[in-house]
């Protein structure tokens, strides 16, 4: 006989696919960022198994992703300070952030961004788009003009071997 699968059961299976097919998309990005970092060889898995917990929201078969707690990476490296994006009206995703951040910080920490329009179901993602210490970073974003866009950002160490949590930047119009 074939056995059932409990409520719970069916409720983390159900989540895990959800967050799962929310970021097969970026699995590449999240490679590359952890590459090098302690453990990056289960990057992906291990965040996608984090982010069904912590996630998704709902109750089974009624599950959604919340786009604002969605990790990417996550690490010891300090973040940004007050990371910010908005829409400058040229059709790019204007990231801003605070300069260093104390302990553990390097003016050389290169910058990764995300931006997802989950209207239009497409991902882009930079990887060393700018310095800790430059402080902004345009993303081009013309395809998604008229669109709301959730932004990303975090840190990664010159070297590769230490990341920062990934900050969730919010829900941006696109104009």
């Amino acid at each position: 006989p074939r056995r059932r699968f409990s409520e719970a059961e069916r409720q983390r299976h159900a989540g895990l696919t959800l967050v799962m097919r929310t970021m097969t998309s970026v699995k590449p990005f999240i490679e590359q960022i952890h590459r090098q970092a302690p453990g990056g060889e289960h990057a992906f898995q291990r965040l996608a198994e984090l982010n069904q917990q912590i996630a998704v929201k709902g109750c089974y078969p009624w599950l959604e992703v919340d786009y604002s707690r969605l990790l990417f990476s996550q690490g010891k490296l300090p973040g940004a300070i007050l990371p910010n994006a908005f829409s400058n009206g040229k059709g790019e995703l204007q990231f801003t952030w605070g300069g260093i951040q104390g302990r553990g910080s390097e003016d050389n920490d290169r910058v990764f961004v995300l931006a997802y329009c989950s209207e239009l179901n497409h991902w882009l993602y930079s990887l060393n788009c700018a310095e800790r210490k430059d402080c902004e970073f345009r993303l081009r974003l013309e395809a998604f003009r008229d669109e709301f866009v959730h932004g990303w950002m975090g840190l990664c160490s010159a070297d590769g071997k230490r990341v920062s949590n990934v900050n969730y930047c919010g829900e941006i119009f696109m104009l």
